[in-house]
């Protein structure tokens, strides 16, 4: 596995933050998402789509925590996203308010 510096962790974490911010930036993914293959939307036709979009949320908290303990860094140095309020559903590495 290449090695992963804190700036490559700090790049995906602020790309993830600026998207999360957009209310509709996960409803635009999917649209243009199933709109690009006639495959992809079968796929998902009977999908909830705004319960899949609720899990690649959580999934996105997900991917923070986990770069965050993978790689050994501290939740102070992370951005806001690792730090605010968990998912819905879901547990985060939010150590700052279990303390």
């Amino acid at each position: 596995m290449p090695d992963v510096t804190d700036k490559d962790i700090e790049l995906f974490n602020d790309s993830i933050e600026r998207c999360s911010t957009r209310s509709d930036f996960l409803k635009r993914f999917y649209t243009l998402f199933l709109a690009s293959s006639d495959v992809v939307a079968k796929k998902f036709e009977r999908t909830d789509m705004r319960k899949q979009a609720r899990m690649l949320k959580t999934l996105f908290y997900i991917m923070i925590c986990g770069s965050i303990a993978w790689f050994g860094r501290s939740v102070n140095a992370t951005p806001s996203l690792a730090r605010k309020p968990r998912p819905p559903g879901g547990a985060c590495c939010n150590r700052e308010s279990s303390s």
